[in-house]
């Protein structure tokens, strides 16, 4: 059974593009019944993820494992260029994150050097979504049954310094990052750490990711972190557009 899952990823990485289970039977040259139960599985095990129209593709977890996830190369190599220039303007570390079914996934970093103080986070790592900038950012662009399902199992939650998460001040919260295009955050995924992010946009103009500059607390005053949303704004916006994004109004 594993050489059946292993044969269906590998189609997934040969064709580059997402398939539904009919076409993935056809390549296979599987029943589709056997190919239903092989991504159901798979899905399970969050190596695959259902998109809305219906079609299979491949999950970020494969991160994690020193996978390659095709549809997200193309993201890191344009951000790359962007986060570097990025994180000499700001003197901080500055993220590239994914939300991968309820969490939300670093796939590429710049450290800073200017301080000794500074945020350190492996690529690869895995989040919830509804703690600091860097995924909040993601979840507020997440359609509204997604993020609702997302808080209510936040619901006890308890952030950094034994803060617990209140749901209504989420949702609220996440109104506000829609309406005004940016995030923060003060101490709530690791004490004594801050982040400001903003939306990256694909082509049809969906978030496909978010860009954070973060750093230690005692850093971010809000006069500093009203600068910092205004360069990973201008950011965020170069990269969309490389990317063939479509900016919102």
């Amino acid at each position: 059974m594993l050489n059946r899952h292993i044969a269906l990823l590998d189609i997934l990485v040969r064709e580059r593009h997402p398939l539904t289970t009919i076409e993935l039977a056809h390549l296979l040259g599987f029943p589709v019944s056997t190919t239903y139960r092989l991504v159901s599985q798979l899905q399970q095990g969050h190596l695959l993820v259902r998109r809305g129209d219906g079609r299979y593709w491949l999950s970020l977890k494969l991160l994690s494992y020193g996978g390659s996830v095709i549809d997200y190369l193309n993201l890191r190599d344009v951000a790359l260029p962007y986060m570097r220039e990025l994180c000499q303007e700001a003197g901080e570390t500055v993220f590239l994150t994914v939300a991968d079914t309820d969490a939300g996934v670093f796939i590429e970093k710049v450290e800073s050097s200017v301080h000794t103080l500074r945020v350190h986070l492996e690529i690869g790592r895995r989040e919830p979504l509804f703690a600091g900038a860097s995924m909040k950012i993601l979840l507020a662009h997440l359609p509204q049954s997604q993020q609702r399902a997302v808080i209510e199992r936040a619901k006890g939650y308890r952030l950094a310094r034994g803060v617990r998460l209140d749901p209504i001040k989420l949702t609220e919260e996440l109104e506000r990052i829609r309406s005004n295009g940016w995030a923060a955050s003060q101490e709530e995924m690791n004490d004594g750490e801050a982040g400001v992010s903003a939306a990256i946009r694909g082509r049809d103009g969906a978030v496909v990711a978010g860009l954070t500059i973060s750093g230690a607390a005692v850093r971010f005053t809000p006069k500093r972190v009203l600068k910092l949303a205004r360069l990973v704004l201008t950011a965020a916006e170069r990269v969309s557009r490389d990317l063939g994004g479509a900016l919102p109004t």
